[in-house]
């Protein structure tokens, strides 16, 4: 175990080491002023954090949900385009126009995919 400075009293202090003592106490009370601040200021930007973590998370989620729209999109035209391109080759064949306004509306129309 390490000793442990003498413990003085009022009595037996000198003025130099009651000085130490106080000079000790000025420095540890700013220390502390310092940790404080510091920590305050660590607080905000971890909460700063927090909150673009919450932002980047809903720009994520709201990225993937339109990208998600996007290429669901993309698969409907690519479909109606194939219906479109049958559907002349269908006309192509049978030389047919009569109801081809209705048909070519009909094609581009989104469908459920077949199983």
């Amino acid at each position: 175990m390490t000793d442990q400075p003498a413990r003085h009293t009022a009595d037996t202090i000198t003025d130099d080491e009651l000085d130490q003592l106080y000079a000790r106490i000025h420095y540890l009370t700013a220390y502390t002023a310092t940790l404080e601040t510091y920590t305050a200021e660590q607080r905000v930007r971890a909460e700063q954090v927090e909150d673009l973590l919450r932002i980047a998370h809903a720009t994520s989620n709201t990225s993937e949900s339109e990208r998600a729209r996007a290429v669901q999109r993309a698969e409907h035209a690519e479909a109606a385009l194939s219906r479109v391109r049958r559907l002349a080759t269908d006309w192509a064949v049978l030389r047919t126009h009569g109801g081809a306004v209705y048909e070519l509306r009909a094609a581009l129309e989104p469908q459920e995919p077949r199983p």
